[in-house]
């Protein structure tokens, strides 16, 4: 599964955002614009595709198992795709088509609103190396702190203990969303494509 979700996955995002960038800049868009194209349209909806897959009965099978990590790959992929956004970016809306085409873009994502925050201010490069260094840090806590915590709360064998703190991990991640931090970009993942991050 790994090897899909790395190669197989991959792939089919790179050569997909590759060729819509390619295909955007033919018709006079700037790199920046093209590349953040690229990125919404080598994109498919989970839900739609799963959804499918299921009503022929095909998740069980090479090809379906293959389009399942592809899509799993996806729904990872936004989160360093949202990021990029700010990079891409410009402060001033009025700087010509593409300018408005970004920022159009990044606020229909949720890049740079919303209240108070530990990156406002920050210029997006900055910002985006915040984002996944916080992004890093659930991930390695995740693989490394809750594997040990949940090995000794099995021993307790009650059921509710292990909810119990599954939940006040999802509330921890999500406290310290509220702080401002560069985390709420990763909360605002649409349905369907956030379940698997957590």
């Amino acid at each position: 599964m790994r090897d899909k979700l790395l190669g197989l996955g991959g792939l089919q995002i790179g050569i997909k955002m590759l060729l819509v960038m390619g295909a955007a800049m033919t018709m006079g868009l700037a790199p920046g614009p093209a590349l953040a194209i690229g990125m919404i349209l080598a994109l498919s909806s989970t839900t739609i595709v799963l959804q499918t897959l299921t009503e022929k009965g095909l998740m069980k099978t090479p090809g379906g198992r293959s389009t399942f990590s592809v899509l799993l790959t996806q729904d990872v992929a936004v989160i360093p795709m949202h990021s990029l956004m700010q990079l891409l970016t410009v402060p001033n809306p009025g700087e010509g088509e593409a300018g408005l085409l970004l920022w159009g873009a990044a606020h229909a994502a949720g890049v740079g609103d919303g209240g108070m925050s530990l990156v406002d201010g920050l210029p997006g490069w900055q910002v985006t190396l915040v984002t996944f260094a916080a992004i890093a840090a659930v991930v390695v806590g995740g693989m490394y702190l809750t594997r040990p915590l949940f090995r000794f709360i099995h021993m307790a064998r009650l059921r509710e203990i292990q909810t119990a703190t599954a939940l006040l991990i999802v509330i921890a991640i999500r406290a310290s969303d509220d702080t401002g931090g560069p985390l709420p970009r990763a909360r605002r993942v649409p349905r369907g494509r956030g379940a698997c991050l957590l």
